[in-house]
């Protein structure tokens, strides 16, 4: 477990080390004063000025070993509330840490762990929880949502609702703590009347927070549309259609993908991430076995599902988890054979759904490609041809966009965390509404302590003196 109670100066590369770069920027934090500087730099304490850049040399023990600029943030007022000096320096990361290790050597400095810069400015109130998991989504971010919901909680808006939700919450308990023990000073009808004003509000918000709760929030976080079905059937081929280059190889010979490849690919700017799976099929090979289970984890877990079926090895070859009803979109291959359209009959109950031929399917160039049904247009469709991709891409993609957006317009919580305590606190609400008609105090008081708990949780303070200052600034007791 990660030791972050220490108040020792801390050090660390705050810029990217996995690739070089014009410029890098090294922070110190927690120290007590800036008189270090002059043993590893041409400055001394009483030339830098606060928030002002100036040029710094860095020279360790007489050795020239970079210049650049220098910046020093005073406590409170700094990223962590502490002391902060930023040095920005040319970005090749071998140098960076060669700086790093002569600063930890001479000046005792510690190697900053993961994350424990955050956590110095958490400690010292300059972020709140919310902030610090916001910044995490959005350094490590993978879609455009991930940077839309990250910069909402950088921006403590979504902070503000939670809190909204507590205050709420503690005028609650505090109209019930009046209930039982100064209800004669107060008088019950004017309680009673602020009781159910504030749980009124807590309702109307808690519904409003629930209504953002995504179930899978690896939907939006790293939305993957995953190709699947049976070995043979096309995937391979549609998946390099799909991406306009040939990315993943395509053979006659059954099991050629046993493993699952991944792409990139973006449709109306936004990223997705395509996955080609391994057949499935009844196999003794252990290898091949895995990748079948690698399939079927990535298929229940993807955002849009699209099964691709090849209609003329016939449906006896089809197990369950191939004909089911928890996929996007079908895809029909081989609908350049003659037997196409015959041996399209066997699938009835997957030609309700959402359909698509194309064909011919296999290392040939070029397809053909068309919705299912009768009076469609045949289309040729993938890389190399003047009129660009048409046919049943663009509307795939539509489709996938669509999805995508009507999951970002209900405005999504994006921590698992947070969607989980709504979860449980509207849960205990609907409990506590329930049973407020019993009467009975200690039942009610339960409810409200064990609502309080998970509010605090998600807020992430837990302060019982807050109840007392809501009782005593609100309401005039007298006593």
């Amino acid at each position: 477990m990660l030791n972050f109670e220490l108040s020792d100066p801390i050090v660390a590369i705050s810029t990217a080390q996995n690739e070089k770069a014009g410029i890098g920027i090294i922070r110190i934090s927690g120290f007590k004063d800036l008189s270090f500087l002059r043993k590893v730099s041409n400055l001394g304490e009483e030339i830098i000025k606060p928030r002002y850049a100036h040029f710094i040399k860095i020279i360790i023990e007489s050795n020239f070993l970079d210049e650049g600029l220098c910046i020093f943030f005073p406590g409170p007022n700094s990223f962590t509330g502490e002391n902060l000096f930023e040095l920005q320096l040319h970005g090749n990361p071998l140098h960076l840490n060669r700086i790093v290790d002569n600063l930890v050597r001479l000046l005792g400095f510690r190697r900053a762990e993961p994350g424990e810069f955050s956590y110095r400015a958490l400690k010292n109130n300059k972020m709140n929880l919310t902030q610090v998991e916001g910044l995490d989504l959005l350094l490590n971010s993978n879609s455009a949502f991930g940077l839309s919901a990250a910069t909402e909680s950088l921006n403590n808006e979504l902070y503000k609702k939670y809190q909204a939700l507590r205050g709420e919450f503690l005028e609650l308990k505090a109209c019930f703590e009046l209930s039982i023990d100064f209800s004669e000073d107060v008088g019950e009808d004017e309680i009673n009347l602020k009781f159910n004003k504030h749980l009124g509000l807590i309702s109307k918000l808690i519904g409003e927070l629930k209504l953002r709760c995504v179930s899978n929030l690896s939907d939006l976080l790293s939305p993957k549309i995953v190709l699947f079905g049976p070995t043979n059937a096309g995937k391979s081929t549609f998946f390099n259609m799909l991406l306009g280059f040939d990315r993943a190889i395509v053979s006659d010979v059954h099991g050629t993908t046993r493993d699952f490849v991944s792409e990139t690919i973006f449709i109306k700017s936004l990223p997705f991430n395509l996955v080609d799976t391994a057949g499935i099929r009844e196999t003794p090979n252990s290898i091949e076995k895995m990748g079948i289970e690698r399939s079927v984890s990535l298929k229940d877990n993807a955002f849009f599902r699209i099964r691709v079926i090849n209609p003329l090895l016939g449906i006896e070859t089809y197990s369950s988890s191939l004909l089911g009803k928890e996929f996007d979109l079908t895809i029909f291959t081989h609908m350049d054979d003659t037997a196409f359209e015959a041996s399209l009959g066997q699938f009835e109950q997957v030609l309700n759904g959402n359909c698509f031929g194309c064909g011919p399917i296999g290392p040939e160039v070029g397809a053909v490609s068309g919705p299912i049904g009768p009076g469609y247009c045949v289309a040729p469709i993938g890389p190399g041809l003047e009129i660009g991709p048409i046919g049943p891409v663009e509307v795939i993609f539509d489709q996938i966009h669509v999805k995508f957006q009507s999951l970002m317009d209900l405005n999504p919580i994006p921590f698992q965390r947070h969607v989980e305590a709504i979860n449980d606190i509207y849960d205990k609400f609907d409990i506590l509404n329930r049973d407020l008609s019993c009467g009975d105090a200690a039942i009610i008081g339960s409810h409200i302590n064990n609502m309080g708990l998970v509010v605090d949780e998600l807020v992430g303070v837990i302060s019982p003196q807050d109840v007392l200052d809501h009782i005593f600034a609100n309401f005039c007791i007298g006593k």
